[in-house]
């Protein structure tokens, strides 16, 4: 029997690949996911199935560039003299807005991934 390239594969079997992969993720560091992250934008996409033509090129391609360094977070808040007590508590107020915003982060990211299982399991 011939093989051809052109399959769908089980929507189960990725599904269940897929939320493997995310509980294997989400228990990294920041930094390890934004790694990951690089390394799949720097992967090569195989067009195995696109046909293209190819053309002899007269000027040397250049190397590519490295990965850009990791995005991080702002700052840190500098050190507030002991007097500057506006400037302490908008320091504490930003500190409870990023406390407050990571926190709905993860709980959005779950419930995303909560109604991504609920799709995968629907028969």
């Amino acid at each position: 029997m011939v093989k051809t390239s052109n399959h769908t594969p089980n929507r189960a079997v990725v599904c269940h690949k897929a939320i493997e992969e995310w509980n294997s993720i989400k228990k990294k560091s920041v930094e390890e996911i934004d790694d990951i992250i690089w390394n799949y934008i720097a992967t090569p996409i195989n067009l195995y199935d696109i046909q293209s033509m190819r053309y002899k090129r007269s000027v040397p391609t250049k190397e590519s560039n490295p990965l850009p360094p990791a995005i991080h977070s702002i700052d840190p808040i500098p050190e507030i003299p002991p007097n500057a007590s506006a400037q302490r508590r908008a320091a504490d107020a930003i500190q409870i807005a990023k406390k407050k915003f990571m926190n709905i982060s993860k709980f959005i990211t779950s419930q995303v991934m909560l109604r991504f299982t609920r799709i995968c399991t629907k028969k």
